[in-house]
């Protein structure tokens, strides 16, 4: 066995160990708010169920029961969710024998299907974070680094904290989308780079099955697909066609969903989300800010327009064509000041911190109540304070809550580092790679405005982890040039003395 080979056989081994360490701390992180902070005893069960986790839930087991989709107690078809991260949960249930505990009725005990559930998101954050190693390795990064690289997103504050919010979606997302991004780094140099491809389709299509968004972030990566495939800028035929596959395996993927909803709701699209997301979400939130009223008043005015419909029903296809309706019309009113809004809106996911909303969480109100005066015991939104021009309150808040500062001084770097790794790189498709992850965090951010929070940056922290240790490893490379040149300098000009 060649040194080369050693090393690659100890970085595999490292690579383990990062897998290992991210689950175990989990697991760990799982058992301390469940065991000794009781977070998920009466009162606060509560507020979880507040959280997607009880509908999710709710739809495995009806897959379970009887291999129907719909909410328990509502004999509808379900259209807002999407299948996908339902039937992984019923999969998961299937397979480790899941009990019978029904989210909302009762906190659930230690080995329920509820932790179990948990148990393998925790999982998946391991096995991101040893892909996010592996995209490093790709990328040539030095071993040490991109092994740091991958511990750090596993110990990022929004990825330790998402359990506290529990069961859902943003780590089997985030683990599906990682994965493509390691697979387009190996289109080059495959001999049958179509297998890939092919792969990446329906990985981004599982994706999008389990968390709507992903239908853009597919859109960006099978575009990436013939320029990651190919030596040169302009794919030539060849990478076209590989591209292609990319895409017919997506649509092929999501096809039966599509054609499902058709038949159901008579509209052939992934989910009624999008539309009543803008509806109920974006206008109230900019309507708040530029009438000065309270967001639940604009909200409210909204519901008025199309009835007030039970809420199950409201987020259904059956009200998209209103919903359409009343967003065109706002949209043809407000188009220039809702730009600017929602574009500034980003902040909260580019510089938001995991602990300012995690904790958030955890400092509800009970018996067991935390004071930890440099930590946020509320969820304030620093981007409203900013908006506001309250720059006395955002220098107030940035003091107090020191460690989440400091948090958002190390996601500006990280950001910053994604912006200048194409510059700084020589190799062609290492920059093409870097470009990539520049639209899909520049697009992720656009997506999540102008409600965004820490988790919807997950899916793209692999690739800000990447890029900005890449840019680390730059700079002391240069520092270490310009100290060892001037080492010499000093030398040369002891000789001439």
């Amino acid at each position: 066995m060649g040194p080369v080979a050693v090393l690659k056989r100890k970085f595999h081994h490292q690579t383990i160990v990062v897998f290992l360490a991210v689950f175990c701390l989990h697991l760990a992180f799982l058992f301390g708010c469940a065991k000794l902070l009781h977070f998920y005893d009466a009162t606060l069960w509560e507020q979880v169920q507040k959280q997607d986790s009880s509908e999710y839930y709710s739809l495995a087991q009806s897959l379970l029961a009887d291999g129907r989709f719909y909410l328990d107690g509502i004999r509808i078809p379900e259209t807002f969710r999407t299948i996908g991260y339902p039937a992984i949960i019923a999969g998961v249930f299937a397979v480790t024998g899941g009990s019978d505990f029904v989210p909302g009725k009762a906190a659930p005990q230690w080995g329920d299907s509820f932790y179990i559930v948990l148990g393998f998101l925790a999982l998946l954050a391991g096995a991101t974070s040893a892909l996010v190693v592996g995209i490093g390795e790709k990328l040539l990064i030095p071993h040490p680094f991109a092994l740091a690289g991958g511990m750090l997103f596993g110990i990022s504050p929004a990825v330790l904290f998402l359990p506290v919010s529990g069961m859902g979606s943003d780590m089997v997302f985030a683990f599906l989308f990682t994965l493509c991004l390691y697979l387009l780094l190996n289109l080059l140099d495959s001999p049958r780079p179509w297998i890939y491809a092919l792969i990446i389709g329906v990985l981004m299509g599982i994706g999008t099955l389990s968390r709507p968004v992903g239908q853009f972030f597919s859109l960006v990566t099978i575009i990436a697909v013939p320029f990651m495939a190919g030596q040169n800028w302009i794919p030539r035929r060849r990478e076209i066609l590989i591209g292609m596959i990319a895409l017919l395996s997506f649509l092929v993927t999501i096809s039966p969903w599509l054609l499902r909803n058709y038949q159901v709701a008579g509209h052939l699209s992934i989910s009624s989300i999008p539309v009543y997301s803008f509806a109920h979400y974006n206008i109230p939130a900019f309507l708040a800010h530029h009438h000065g009223t309270p967001e639940g008043e604009e909200l409210k005015k909204i519901s008025n327009m199309v009835g007030n419909p039970p809420d199950k029903l409201n987020r259904s296809f059956a009200f998209t064509d209103a919903y359409e309706e009343i967003n065109a019309d706002f949209l043809r009113e407000y188009f220039a000041p809702y730009l600017a809004f929602h574009i500034f809106k980003t902040l909260p996911f580019f510089l938001g911190s995991g602990l300012d909303v995690s904790y958030a969480v955890l400092a509800i109100e009970t018996q067991w109540r935390l004071h930890i005066p440099f930590l946020p015991h509320v969820d304030e939104n620093l981007s409203d304070l900013v908006y506001e021009r309250d720059f006395g309150g955002v220098l107030k808040n940035l003091m107090t809550y020191w460690p989440a500062t400091l948090e958002r001084i190390m996601w500006l770097m990280l950001f910053s580092g994604t912006l200048a790794a194409p510059f700084l790189t020589k190799n062609t498709l290492h920059r093409k790679y870097y470009i990539f992850g520049i639209a899909v965090i520049g697009m992720a951010g656009l997506l999540s405005s102008p409600v965004a929070q820490p988790r919807y940056r997950i899916p793209v922290e692999p690739i800000a982890w990447v890029s900005g240790i890449f840019v680390l490893t730059v700079a002391i490379s240069f520092a270490r040039r310009k100290l060892f040149s001037h080492k010499i300098s000093m030398k040369k000009d002891v000789t001439n003395l």
